[in-house]
């Protein structure tokens, strides 16, 4: 104080019991120094509103991991439901072929039944020489008839799983617009956190700068 200069120092609550900066303005007479005159001024709301900024800063923080979990999370999800829907539609069109083969089975087994109604005729026409002709006539119908048989029912399965995958398929899409959507959503979300972050920081700074 014997410079004569105005000097300003932080005094922390330890020293009497709250916080304050402390302005000391030397008090002169014929340029000399005989006394000085002390001002306080409180720092309680400078460290209330750091402590609440920092508070708010480490919440954020927190805040922002979760979300950003929730976002991978999801991400992973929607890669997961992407591949599903992928083999849901393999498997439609796997039963396409089925179904493609089966109309070739069907065509086969009505040239069967021809083929057993004509050596039943020939059999007809050749009378009692054609003993062995008619017991194959007798086994070409019955082969065509359990080959019909067989390829109905396989119809009705292949509907069946048909109508279940293109059900699924559905679902699946709608369930692949909703991901997409939360997921633009947390991405706008985590980006409204990191400008909180921002904010924050700067109110720290702010703050210590009072």
């Amino acid at each position: 104080m014997t410079t004569g200069r105005v000097m300003i120092q932080e005094v922390s609550a330890e020293v009497y019991g709250i916080a304050f900066h402390s302005y000391s303005f030397p008090i002169k007479e014929n340029s000399q120094v005989i006394g000085v005159l002390v001002v306080g001024k409180s720092l309680h709301h400078k460290y209330e509103l750091l402590e609440k900024a920092a508070t708010l800063a480490d919440s954020l923080v927190q805040s922002t991991k979760a979300i950003d979990e929730i976002a991978n999370a999801s991400q992973f999800l929607n890669e997961t439901t992407q591949e599903i829907a992928e083999t849901a539609k393999i498997t439609a069109d796997k039963t396409k072929e089925i179904e493609k083969v089966i109309v070739f089975v069907k065509e086969v087994s009505k040239k069967i039944n021809m083929l057993g109604i004509n050596a039943a005729i020939t059999a007809a026409h050749a009378g009692s020489h054609s003993k062995g002709f008619e017991v194959i006539s007798k086994e070409i119908r019955n082969l065509s008839g359990t080959t019909a048989a067989s390829v109905s029912e396989i119809e009705t399965v292949l509907g069946d799983i048909r109508q279940s995958v293109d059900h699924f398929s559905d679902q699946l899409n709608s369930s692949l617009l909703s991901l997409n959507s939360q997921s633009a959503a947390t991405e706008e979300v985590l980006a409204s956190m990191e400008e909180l972050n921002s904010a924050a920081e700067m109110i720290k700074e702010l703050a210590s700068s009072i």
